[in-house]
């Protein structure tokens, strides 16, 4: 069985939500079952739906990072959450997209986020929203240098510098000041000297 969907996507109506193989084989008291494993609702919940959460709070960062809000504090507090989430998720084995049974015969395959997955999604659209806020951008470098330090998966530190290398040419286009941009390479060198550790 090859599952299409992952927890938290979005189903429209009559869409597969998996493939089976070979097809003779799927009587249908056994494509009930499968069926009877899905759960639908209206909303995402956090139940298995680990990007759900971080959504949450990077949607409530951005908003305060909107023009009309402008309130750089509360974003600030969001990221240190998600850095929070990012330290969590690198200390647990993200679970493998293949399932074998006791036999060790391939029995399903599901669609599995991965820590660069998770990192993106609680770190883009801040980086990309908080570019023009000082306060924000050096934020985030340190964040991420407290959260490298915490990593013991090299890969996992590589998914974090690059996006400290994102945040850094991305908060130096947009600052106007010798100063600010002196305090951003401070803190994007901490970061990489964390992470490349």
């Amino acid at each position: 069985i090859r599952l299409l969907r992952r927890p938290g996507d979005f189903v429209a109506e009559k869409s597969d939500l998996a493939l089976v193989w070979p097809p003779g084989k799927l009587a249908e008291e056994k494509c009930a079952r499968i069926q009877s494993c899905f759960f639908y609702g209206w909303y995402r919940t956090p139940v298995q739906d680990i990007e759900y959460a971080i959504d949450q709070l990077v949607e409530v960062a951005i908003r305060a990072l909107s023009p009309g809000i402008n309130d750089p504090f509360t974003a600030i507090s969001c990221l240190e959450w998600l850095g929070v989430a990012l330290i969590k998720v690198g200390e647990r084995k993200i679970p493998s997209a293949c399932h074998f049974d006791e036999q060790s015969h391939l029995r399903l395959v599901s669609d599995v986020t991965d820590y660069a997955g998770i990192a993106a999604a609680a770190l883009n659209q801040i980086r990309q929203y908080g570019r023009t806020s000082m306060a924000v951008t050096t934020r985030m470098l340190d964040v991420l240098a407290r959260v490298g330090a915490e990593l013991h998966q090299v890969e996992d530190r590589r998914v974090l510098f690059g996006h400290a290398q994102a945040m850094r040419e991305d908060g130096l286009v947009d600052a106007s000041k010798g100063r600010d941009k002196h305090a951003i390479e401070i803190c994007d060198n901490r970061a990489l000297a964390t992470l490349t550790a």
